[in-house]
């Protein structure tokens, strides 16, 4: 059974993505897993100093024209879907789908068929809104864990800045 194979995929999916451990890795494998379930091209765009960046793809590419960076750029600031079969900046060649999380949209993954045809058929739209959650799961992860890394060395900085400036006083106390 077809739904068998794909719940199956989507576990296997799940998995993989709980054992890479930063943003690269993950849009890597959220690529070529969503390029392997749904066989279209894909594409993971992130935000860096307030521009929209490739952050995986597959297959591997080196750009993306104006017309779906600015339907990339809208579907990070508005959190709905655009670009090919939407109704919104129809005319980019592909499809992008924010990655909304309780943090907000981390990232925002594209879709695209070579042939120019529906980037994803209505009977697998289920499969690529599970693909989506699992993405936008697994960036939430990789965030908060880089925020965990982040306190855990302030926290570690003001300890030893509370044991040098006891020992400063220490010594100035001391005769």
């Amino acid at each position: 059974c077809s739904s068998d194979l794909e719940n199956a995929a989507l576990a296997a999916l799940a998995q993989t993505l709980a054992q890479v451990s930063d943003a690269e890795s993950t849009a890597e494998v959220v690529c070529s897993e969503t390029a392997r379930l749904l066989d279209v091209n894909t594409v993971v765009l992130g935000q860096r100093d307030g521009q929209i960046v490739i952050v995986g793809a597959y297959p591997p590419r080196s750009a993306l024209g104006p017309i779906d960076i600015a339907a990339a750029d809208w579907a990070f600031d508005h959190g709905e879907p655009t670009g090919r079969d939407t109704g919104t900046l129809n005319a980019s060649d592909w499809q992008y789908h924010p990655l909304k999380t309780s943090l907000g949209i981390l990232a925002v993954l594209g879709i695209a068929r070579d042939s120019g045809k529906t980037a994803v058929p209505s009977d697998r739209a289920v499969l690529l809104a599970t693909i989506i959650g699992q993405a936008a799961l697994a960036h939430e992860r990789i965030w908060l864990e880089n925020d965990m890394r982040e306190l855990s060395v302030l926290n570690e900085r003001d300890r030893l800045r509370a044991t040098l400036l006891s020992s400063i006083g220490h010594d100035l106390r001391t005769p």
